[in-house]
């Protein structure tokens, strides 16, 4: 019985704390390129790490929804976007947006601690 209090208790302090805004991760990649090809494999597994708390999406680059990112982000031609309801979070412009940072910005953006990767 104590173990199974025990893993109650780990458990809830690696969940993410529910907040009343949707958290969304936003991939905008080049296609065909092998960098944005790695962040967007890494990017992908998030939800499931989060238990389902991170909705992630991808969009190609070329596509008018990322033209619009790019020009009211200032990146050059692609990056990475976290928002909670309607305000930006974390964003990382073009090849500086990797899986790894955006992990770290969710975990922080979350109070999660740092055994919970």
């Amino acid at each position: 019985m104590r173990w199974f209090v025990f893993s109650l208790l780990a458990l809830a302090a690696c969940a993410p704390t529910q907040g009343e805004e949707e958290v969304e991760l936003t991939y905008y990649y080049l296609q065909y390129c092998r960098v944005c090809d790695n962040t967007r494999a890494l990017v992908n597994k998030l939800p499931e790490e989060f238990h389902g708390h991170v909705k992630v999406r991808t969009v190609q680059s070329l596509a008018p929804e990322a033209k619009e990112a790019v020009a009211n982000l200032k990146w050059n031609s692609h990056g990475l976007v976290i928002t909670r309801g309607r305000k930006v979070v974390y964003s990382a412009a073009d090849h500086r947006a990797n899986g790894y940072d955006a992990h770290v910005a969710l975990r922080q953006m979350m109070d999660l601690p740092l055994d919970c990767r």
